[in-house]
This record gives C-alpha cells, sequence and structure tokens, in this order.
C-alpha cells in the first residue's frame, strides 16, 4: 500500500503475504520502509537510473474491500473516499521524494485494471477514483502514466479480456 511503502515493512518482502509464507522473489532485500531504501539508493547512484517505474496505490482500495468482505455492499463506498485521500497525500509524498532523489529520472507511474470486474463489474468506479489520483499526482512530480484500465476493462468484452491476460478465472 502507499502506507506501508512510505513507513514499512512490505509484507510482500518480509513474509510473503497475502501470496504465501515466504518473500516473494522479485523482491529486492532492504530494511525499513521502501521509499526510504529507494530515495537511499538514488543518492547513493546519482544519474545512474534512467527510469523509475511505479505500480502501487491498488493495496490501498484492497484494503477497503477486505475490511468491507462481510459487510453491507455500501461499505466500501462509504470507507473509499477517506482511503482514496490518504492514497493521494501518500502518492504526492512518493512521487515528490523520489522526484527530489533524481530529478532528471523519467518516472512511469502505471494506472489500474479492475482485476474484479469478471467477477463483478460494478467495483470499475473504484479503481477508476484511484487512477484519477494516480494521474494528477504524477503529472504534480512531472512524472507520466501509462494508462492500463482502459486496455483490461474497456477493450471488447471486459469478462473474457481478464480471463485471457490474467490469472483470475
Amino acid at each position: 500500500s502507499t502506507t506501508s511503502f512510505i513507513a514499512g515493512p512490505c509484507g510482500f518482502a518480509t513474509t510473503g503475504k497475502p501470496f504465501g509464507t515466504t518473500p516473494l522473489p522479485l523482491h529486492m532485500p532492504y530494511q525499513g520502509a521502501q521509499l526510504a531504501a529507494a530515495t537511499a539508493y538514488l543518492g547513493a547512484h546519482p544519474q545512474a537510473v534512467g527510469t523509475i517505474t511505479l505500480d502501487i496505490g491498488i493495496n490501498d482500495l484492497r484494503a477497503v474491500q477486505t475490511a468491507c468482505a462481510d459487510q453491507p455492499a455500501d461499505c466500501i463506498a462509504t470507507r473509499w473516499p477517506t482511503a482514496l485521500k490518504g492514497a493521494e497525500a501518500n502518492l504526492k509524498l512518493i512521487l515528490g521524494q523520489l522526484r527530489k532523489a533524481a530529478p532528471e529520472a523519467r518516472i512511469l507511474v502505471g494506472t489500474y485494471y479492475n482485476w474484479l470486474a469478471a467477477a463483478d463489474q460494478g467495483g470499475d468506479r473504484f479503481v477508476e477514483d484511484l487512477n484519477r489520483v494516480l494521474i494528477a499526482a504524477a503529472a504534480d512530480a512531472g512524472a507520466r502514466t501509462v494508462l492500463v484500465f482502459p486496455t483490461f476493462n474497456r477493450t471488447g468484452n471486459p469478462v473474457a479480456r481478464l480471463c485471457a491476460l490474467t490469472l483470475f478465472c
């Protein structure tokens, strides 16, 4: 989540959760928060990094969805605005610090697709909310966005597309 990126630790890197019990192999080992590790690396290697990619924010929505799993359908709609404001503030902080640490680097921020749309397309609006925040925060930091949502959720039959492109089905 944007919060764990700032404050640490990353569950994927430390425990592998929620996808298992061992750290995932795609994560670089680091202590503490990922933002501190990233800015320390960038500071120690000035101008050595030409491109930074950032794929963050969907776990902020997943936390709300998980908290609302056993509650009425309007739970996500009620809790999401507050979580989204927190994610927005966190994204501005993260991108601002990355830009400061690597002023010449190209920063690419990926938007999200609604992976749950194969079961319920009603969640598109929450993912689209997050994407608007990601796009605005990226623009504020002089970063570019990679628009993923249209390819997965607005091209052809979204359910068939998600089943073909992801492991959801």
